[in-house]
């Protein structure tokens, strides 16, 4: 056979071989960015924390916190992605430039994995109840707001990033306005697991942790709570019969000596630590 020949040979086999044959390198597949959703009433606003006071309780907080991003950052109707760093809320807090448990939570999962970046969507409102305000099929309730707002928050970040966007994680802080109303209290277990349940199928994320903050004992704050037992009950119980649902305490958290519902600066940092401590969380 003649050095052409088998040359020639050589290509054709080649090329019947070379859909079959590796390159020999792996292909780096981009890890997808994990984002964590925050919602609730008052204590996750925030309402009594204030930027102007984080030096005192944790310096680095005053910084952005530079692999975090924030569906933001400071709007009711937020329409762009920033970098997370207080304030997170202009209208709500009592102080007008405060932040809630996701500054120290986004920027304590951060930690435990510099290299990798993580993304925050939050909707929180005052003084709301979950048998109204954050039901499920209410269209003029804050329900289909945050569902919305997570949307379109994920579709623009993997539009912009190029990159996958996984809901990794729901924290959820609500429960004091139950604890004035006996028929709320009375509900709110059910009112619960129904969000959490039409949270993940609506999100499409069936497998998401959800982490509830328990509300403190309000009952010794003032008798106008005198149900905070049956929904820190409800809670519990939701904890452990709604799958990969957890809880974490608020009990012993510095508290607004001038509205003692709310946690102070201190309080709401400490809250989202507890948050963020949860290792069943994926960061």
């Amino acid at each position: 056979m003649s050095r052409g020949a088998r040359l020639w040979r050589a290509v054709c086999l080649f090329a019947l071989l070379a859909p079959f044959l590796g390159t020999g390198r792996a292909e780096a597949v981009a890890a997808p960015i994990r984002m964590y959703v925050f919602a609730g009433q008052s204590n996750m606003v925030g309402y009594s924390a204030m930027t102007a006071k984080l030096a005192t309780v944790d310096a680095k907080l005053t910084a952005p916190v530079r692999n975090v991003r924030f569906w933001g950052p400071v709007e009711d109707y937020p329409g762009r992605w920033t970098t997370l760093q207080a304030p997170t809320e202009l209208t709500q807090p009592a102080s007008h430039s405060g932040f809630g448990p996701e500054l120290s939570a986004a920027a304590a999962l951060a930690g435990r994995h510099p290299n990798a970046e993580i993304a925050v969507v939050k909707l929180a409102r005052n003084g709301t109840n979950i048998g109204f305000d954050w039901r499920p099929g209410n269209v003029l309730g804050l329900y289909p707001q945050l569902v919305q707002r997570v949307r379109l928050a994920k579709h623009l970040l993997e539009s912009q990033s190029h990159t996958a966007v996984e809901i990794a994680g729901f924290f959820w802080m609500q429960g004091e306005s139950e604890s004035v109303v006996k028929y709320g209290a009375g509900r709110y277990a059910q009112d619960l697991a129904t969000f959490i349940t039409s949270m993940r199928a609506d999100l499409a994320a069936p497998d998401m942790p959800f982490v509830i903050g328990r509300i403190p004992d309000l009952k010794h704050i003032s008798p106008l709570y005198r149900y905070s037992d049956q929904v820190r009950g409800s809670q519990a119980e939701v904890a452990a019969s709604v799958p990969r649902t957890y809880i974490v305490s608020t009990d012993g958290l510095a508290r607004d000596p001038s509205s003692p519902i709310h946690f102070d600066t201190r309080g709401i940092v400490d809250l989202g630590r507890r948050f963020a401590a949860n290792r069943r969380i994926p960061v």
